[in-house]
């Protein structure tokens, strides 16, 4: 299986001298195509900035990060910024939808900084909400949706420049156990019909059941990458 996602030997610190904190030890991790990838942990064990690493928002101070076979380390910031635009999509906890933009505007939105044809870019956004059964909101504002509604908004946000990697941040915090379930499922399917690399941070044990592989963190250490085939528990 071909791998999307190679770290090694990645680190990072932040602060300095007395007040210096090891957020990510020496890191090395693969993450294939067409799996769904869980990182666990509690809060400061390094998740966020493992993904944020990944997602090329963070410079690690140490090591190697190799996406889609291509070198990261030596990059400038308007070159991830291209390659982040082009390849990543990153659904964030507080999702970040605008109010004063309809649905559709909301998903539009990365194509039409990238440059594309705004009446375009609408036609493109409504056929990724059919995929998710919302092209009948379309022109609403994201308020008027539940919150799994949004939160699937925010998904297909994230996929429309057909970004071949899909990070997302915690995406059943705030769901209750009917649209965590839509949302996993969603996130299962996704990765193994488009084969991409979808990659979930999360310590909602609720989902740990929809991954092919769980990968645990403590103390900004990773520790052995989890294989899971069980019976969904949601």
């Amino acid at each position: 299986m071909t791998v999307a996602i190679r770290c090694r030997g990645i680190k990072k610190t932040y602060g300095n001298d007395e007040n210096k904190v090891e957020a990510l030890k020496s890191t090395d991790l693969d993450i294939n195509f067409g799996q769904l990838t869980l990182i666990v942990g509690p809060s400061g064990s390094g998740k966020t900035t493992l993904i944020s690493i990944i997602a090329t928002i963070l410079t690690p101070d140490e090591g190697e990060l190799i996406l889609l076979d291509r070198q990261m380390n030596g990059l400038s910031g308007n070159e991830k910024a291209l390659f982040r635009c082009k390849h990543i999509g990153f659904v964030f906890q507080s999702l970040f939808l605008i109010p004063s933009l309809s649905i559709v505007e909301n998903v539009a939105l990365p194509l039409i900084v990238a440059g594309m044809h705004e009446k375009l870019a609408i036609v493109k956004a409504m056929e990724m909400l059919e995929k998710v059964h919302l092209a009948h909101r379309a022109n609403e504002p994201p308020t008027k949706l539940s919150k799994g509604q949004q939160q699937r908004v925010a998904i297909v946000r994230a996929m429309i420049n057909d970004a071949e990697i899909i990070i997302c941040d915690e995406p059943t915090s705030s769901l209750d156990h009917t649209s965590g379930f839509e949302i996993m499922e969603f996130l299962h399917t996704l990765a193994k019909n488009s084969t991409k690399a979808v990659v979930v941070v999360t310590h909602d044990p609720r989902i740990f059941s929809y991954a092919d592989h769980i990968i645990p963190m403590s103390d900004g250490e990773l520790t052995m990458q989890e294989a899971v085939h069980e019976q969904k528990l949601l």
